[in-house]
């Protein structure tokens, strides 16, 4: 039985640095190769003098050199085995002092160069049917590869939309076994934070917020119902024939992309791709019987709405 707060997003992949100016007592090279295993050493050619030592602890991949250590890896599976289950804030600050004791560094003072926060969402359809009715958020169209959509926000923003069922071979907990599983997941770079920020609950807090925008930012391609009878007028006249033309060119996100590139070809203007792109969210967004929500929308939304609301009971 996977209960509410285990719908809550959680930490997942973690990069970090730890600087030699935030432990001037101890010297990285020296001092920490000890802890791990796996080692291997590596010397540029151009600097024989200035060499790197890689290696593990369990899944994470650690590097040091003479000016800091980077840790990169999942630190859910680190400390839970598997990236499916929530890593709760307390459980966070005892996979953080885990680690300090593993590395016999101050691994909470490390800054965070990027983190993952994620939640497996329970669906009761296979996830690619959800990944078709996601389209663009604002001006970022998604990128589909075979593992997933992804969103490049910005470089210090990205949204992934994954079938976690498949991802995972179905290695899958005991408790999510069975389930169809849709991974969403914003991956936050740049983040000018230390470790410890990442298990204060304000800063958590905030990081779900966030999440939770992202989502609900992105537009949701609903379903047109071609029926004469829905029109009333000139302007219903109109819509339908516009959602016509966006069915017969194979829906709103194809149509839409195409606008894009003929912007981006100079065959049109950004003003007019712009109000043509706002045109058809609008008719996309119309409550006016020509356009229905599709119910696996609605059944996604409900359950971010849902994390929404158990995050303000929980955290409030």
């Amino acid at each position: 039985m996977i209960n509410d707060l285990n719908k809550l997003p959680s930490y997942d992949t973690l990069i970090l640095r730890l600087y030699a100016e935030d432990v001037p007592d101890v010297l990285l090279l020296h001092e920490i190769p000890q802890y791990l295993h796996g080692r291997g050493k590596y010397c540029p050619e151009e600097f024989k003098n200035k060499f790197s030592v890689y290696g593990h602890l369990k899944n994470l991949k650690i590097k040091i050199t003479s000016n800091y250590i980077e840790i990169d890896g999942s630190i859910s599976k680190w400390y839970l085995g598997n990236n499916i289950q929530h890593l709760s804030l307390s459980d966070m600050k005892k996979c953080v002092e885990k680690l300090s004791s593993e590395l016999h560094l101050p691994i909470e003072k490390a800054h965070v160069k990027r983190f993952d926060l994620s939640s497996c969402l329970v669906m009761k359809h296979e996830a690619d049917l959800y990944l078709t009715l996601l389209g663009r958020h604002g001006r970022v169209f998604p990128r589909h590869e075979p593992d997933g959509i992804y969103y490049d926000l910005s470089e210090n923003d990205q949204l992934l939309f994954y079938d976690k069922t498949v991802e995972s071979k179905g290695m899958v907990p005991e408790e999510y076994e069975g389930y169809n599983l849709l991974r969403y997941e914003k991956r936050f770079y740049n983040t000018g934070i230390r470790l410890e920020n990442l298990y204060d609950m304000n800063y958590y807090i905030c990081f779900v917020k966030d999440w939770i925008e992202k989502y609900n930012d992105i537009v949701k391609i609903n379903n047109i119902t071609l029926d004469c009878d829905l029109i009333k007028g000139t302007e219903s006249l109109k819509a339908t024939g516009v959602l016509t033309l966006v069915a017969l060119m194979g829906g709103l996100l194809k149509i839409e992309q195409q606008i894009n590139d003929n912007k981006k070809m100079r065959k049109l203007t950004s003003k007019q791709a712009h109000d043509i792109l706002n045109y058809l969210e609008s008719l996309n967004n119309a409550k006016s019987g020509i356009v229905t929500i599709n119910p696996l929308i609605s059944e996604l939304n409900e359950t971010i709405e849902s994390i929404s609301s158990i995050l303000s009971s929980n955290f409030y």
